[in-house]
């Protein structure tokens, strides 16, 4: 079961609430899904994808950095090693941790946590001192990639309907191996001239114009509708569709579908663990 099924479960699971204005969950679900894709929402897939693309370029600036870094502290194979696998051990705290936050305070409560994060730490890779300092600011930052990389893409699913998520979606997920494939470039051309200070610069300052832009998206629609927010999310669904009503287009009627009310015995991680 994929995570953005997980919250559809849970989304659709309470169709009997209702606002005071007569807007219930699952309608909703049923106007978010006949949506087209509007402006607001290929901005929202550009912030985010920004963001995405120095995830994965953060990822491997490291190996490009690394041979200055071991010889400038005289580190060992071995202690090498352990630098580059600090990030993905992160990575691994950070997703189960921050999975399970994003379902209490919200998706973009959390990617707000994690680009200041990120920011943080790609500055403090550059003050690093030793292979033991840079192993722990890996560690920190890995842990921000881990949390932002699959809060992320489901935020990203939660806007738009199932018809057109795959298209979208993917155009989306592409931004990553491109991310890597430009830290190799930037690693080929900077390091010789700059040293591996300038990898990790090149990867802030486009982190830095992306931390107010965090402030100005809106909060998942799905998720507000899944705790009971039901007018917060009206009014994210509705700036949606005055968007496509003032480009001249027609909406077509929401499909409500009514699905009956399951319970969820446990969710997050660990569900992974239990039987089906």
């Amino acid at each position: 079961m994929s995570t953005h099924d997980m919250s559809a479960g849970v989304i659709n699971a309470d169709a009997s609430t209702v606002t005071a204005s007569g807007t219930s969950n699952a309608e909703l679900v049923a106007r978010l899904e006949r949506m087209p894709i509007t402006r607001q929402l290929l901005t929202i897939r550009v912030v985010v994808g920004l963001s995405t693309f120095f995830d994965a370029y953060t990822l491997l600036a490291i190996a490009f950095a690394m041979p200055q870094l071991a010889a400038e502290w005289g580190l060992s194979a071995a202690y090498i090693s352990l630098i580059i696998a600090a990030s993905y051990i992160g990575q691994l705290f950070g997703a189960v941790f921050f999975g399970s936050l994003a379902e209490k305070i919200g998706r973009l409560g959390v990617l707000k946590i994690t680009i200041i994060l990120f920011v943080i730490i790609d500055a403090a890779c550059m003050f690093a001192w030793s292979g033991l300092s840079m192993m722990v600011f890996r560690f920190l930052q890995g842990v921000g990639i881990g949390a932002e990389v699959p809060v992320a893409s489901y935020y990203i699913n939660e806007f738009v309907g199932a018809k057109k998520r795959g298209r979208f979606f993917l155009l989306y997920e592409v931004i990553f191996p491109i991310g890597m494939m430009f830290a190799g470039i930037a690693g080929y051309f900077l390091v010789p001239v700059y040293g591996w200070k300038a990898m990790f610069i090149v990867g802030l300052i486009p982190s830095i114009i992306t931390v107010p832009l965090r402030w100005l998206m809106p909060e998942s629609p799905r998720w507000l509708a899944s705790k009971g927010r039901l007018a917060e999310a009206d009014k994210v669904v509705s700036k949606l569709e005055d968007e496509v009503l003032r480009r001249g287009e027609t909406l077509p009627e929401p499909v409500i579908r009514t699905i009956e009310k399951k319970t969820v015995a446990s969710e997050g991680w660990h569900e992974l663990f239990t039987g089906i």
